[in-house]
């Protein structure tokens, strides 16, 4: 067990939503759940997220620097990773994560996923972006 296993978890909560997205479409890829430690612990050491273990409270945590990639390395898939705007709409071999902001805060969304009960960003804000996943072979 991972010292902090408790904080990590509450970290999530807090700034994790786009990285749980991601988790989640790769787990339609492969077929099983995935271990969100396990995922932001190897995704650290490869360097696709920023991830301070020793203070997760850092603003900086879960930041992506390599989205396709993490599903690359998940999926065993080749991916491409764009952003568009909230008009959007998927096409076949396409995952696309909505960005919610209300003018305070942000939170990443999907029609099928919500890694956040009942969020109110989701609630009182609109759709400002889609982060579109591509299936490219």
């Amino acid at each position: 067990m991972q010292n902090g296993i408790q904080s990590f978890y509450l970290s999530l909560g807090e700034e994790a939503c786009f990285f749980l997205q991601i988790l989640n479409i790769a787990e339609k890829i492969v077929g099983y759940n995935i271990d969100p430690l396990t995922a932001a612990i190897i995704c650290k050491q490869k360097r696709f997220i920023y991830l301070n273990l020793e203070n997760l409270k850092d603003k900086d945590n879960f930041l992506i620097s390599s989205h396709a990639e993490i599903l690359n390395l998940i999926t065993g898939r080749e991916w491409k990773y764009e952003k568009a705007g909230p008009a959007y709409k998927a096409k076949k071999n396409e995952y696309v994560i909505n960005e919610y902001s209300n003018g305070t805060f942000i939170h990443f969304d999907s029609d099928d996923f919500h890694s956040l009960q009942n969020s109110q960003t989701v609630k009182t804000g609109k759709i400002v972006s889609k982060r579109v996943f591509r299936i490219v072979r």
